[in-house]
């Protein structure tokens, strides 16, 4: 805390003189009069102490108001990370699964279930580009989307024919 100090300072000579009980008139005359001054710079620090404090106490505030705000956004964040956590867990099973039921041998077993056979043989036809062209062309617009899928298809029905060829 601050404390207030003094100081003494001469007082003009042409002021009446106080007189203290218990000193002779003799030593008042030798020391010049003093008497006390509050100091200014004390009164300066001390205001600069308490506009200190004010600082200190609005940002010790404004960082409490700042982790009150920051807290439920956390949470949120942690709920919505557990949550992505798991669909990515649900999205591996169901590749998973989408990929046994479309595995070759699992086809080959669903089929002969239900009574088909592989066919004997089978025959490619060659079809003119400037044909698919004017096709495409006549349909709208193409779907490079729908053609890579085809290409997909055409792929597993391949991988579909060498297992059944290699199995009875």
């Amino acid at each position: 805390m601050a404390v207030t100090a003094r100081t003494l300072v001469p007082v003009d000579a042409s002021a009446p003189a106080r007189r203290t009980p218990g000193r002779p008139e003799s030593s008042r005359s030798s020391r010049p009069a003093l008497r006390v001054v509050p100091t200014v710079r004390r009164r300066r620090a001390a205001s600069v102490v308490v506009i200190l404090f004010v600082t200190l106490s609005g940002l010790m505030l404004a960082s409490a108001a700042f982790s009150a705000n920051l807290a439920p956004r956390q949470v949120e964040i942690d709920r919505l990370d557990r949550q992505l956590r798991a669909e990515r867990e649900r999205y591996g099973e169901l590749r998973r699964e989408r990929a046994e039921l479309r595995s070759p041998a699992r086809l080959v077993t669903a089929s002969s279930a239900l009574g088909m056979v592989a066919a004997a043989d089978s025959t490619f036809l060659e079809i003119d580009p400037d044909v698919v062209a004017t096709v495409q062309r006549s349909s709208g617009i193409v779907d490079v989307a729908a053609m890579s899928a085809a290409e997909e298809e055409f792929d597993r029905l391949g991988s579909v024919k060498r297992t059944v060829a290699v199995e009875p």
